[in-house]
């Protein structure tokens, strides 16, 4: 019997046996789009998602109530504040670990236009650490997403980015340019990092030159001598953008040693009990939350102020 077309089936080895097809890899598995509205409680809401049938109608119930869930701890992840006037809004990338560390987040929050405007956080999804990548691909998207002449394109310029196999793409040039976006929007290019891990460099890496602008060099060194002593490890700002490029970057900057422990970029507040752990763990924490944090049990414990 013949096969549908577009339809992958299980396709017979020389051995005899039948072996089924693995799944395509995409560049990112969701794209998402909050809005925190001007007033009320903190309580994010999706405004948008691709692709959208993560969830279709005929799913089963188990499936809806784990992708409510999975929506109501990603709001918050991209809106990590005690409160809403804990939000500085000004427009910032940020990155935290999603789904137990099997997936990262990479975040780009918007200013509200206008006061009585909504807050907005557009987030992709993806396994790939590629940060320098991801970050300008969230700005190019997010200059097409707040432009009139071009917004509606956003749902074309998704489909094709995610329908791109970054297996393909390893030390490779990305780019992505549509000639329907105007003169305004310039074409995406940017290169994948290689297979191969390398030393970072500060003018390359985004991670590691927050670290080294915000921090001392006497305390970076005692920063990196923590994560060698295998200690507990809180960083705290005003900015998120500060707190996970020091994270990362410090992660950084071990290579070619890993951090086997714990690691938490950016924390929510229904994440706060985890600072109570026995174990060695790197910690990021919104300044709004940290007062909230040192209340709690901590056992002996670094804490790392990049704002001073």
């Amino acid at each position: 019997m013949a096969a549908a077309e577009g339809v992958d089936t299980p396709s017979e080895n020389p051995s005899g046996e039948f072996s089924t097809p693995e799944p395509k890899e995409h560049l990112f598995e969701t794209f998402y789009l909050f809005k925190l509205p001007p007033i009320g409680l903190l309580n994010p809401q999706l405004a948008f998602r691709f692709p959208h049938n993560s969830v279709d109608e005929n799913a089963r119930d188990k499936d809806k109530i784990r992708d409510a869930h999975e929506l109501k701890t990603l709001s918050k992840l991209c809106f990590p504040y005690d409160d809403k006037s804990s939000a500085g809004f000004t427009s910032q990338n940020f990155t935290f670990y999603f789904l137990g560390g099997q997936s990262y987040g990479f975040c780009l929050q918007n200013e509200p236009r206008t006061p009585a405007s909504d807050g907005e956080c557009l987030c992709l999804i993806t396994k790939y650490p590629w940060h320098t990548l991801f970050s300008r691909l969230l700005s190019w998207l997010n200059t097409i997403h707040r432009s009139s002449k071009s917004s509606d394109k956003l749902p074309e310029m998704l489909a094709r980015l995610h329908a791109m196999d970054p297996q393909q793409l390893w030390g490779q040039q990305l780019a992505v340019k549509d000639d329907l976006l105007g003169s305004h929007i310039k074409p995406f290019i940017a290169m994948v990092p290689s297979k191969v891990p390398a030393l970072q460099r500060i003018d390359t890496n985004p991670n590691i030159e927050i670290l080294c602008k915000t921090l001392s060099t006497t305390n970076i060194l005692t920063l990196f001598a923590s994560t060698l002593f295998d200690r507990r490890i809180l960083i705290t700002s005003e900015s998120l953008q500060r707190i996970s490029g020091s994270v990362y970057g410090i992660i950084d900057l071990m290579y070619p040693l890993t951090w086997e422990h714990t690691l938490i970029p950016i924390m929510s507040k229904d994440l706060l009990d985890y600072c109570t752990a026995p174990m060695p763990y790197i910690m990021g924490v919104h300044s709004s939350l940290i007062d909230a944090v040192l209340r709690e049990p901590l056992e002996e414990h670094v804490l790392v102020n990049v704002d001073k």
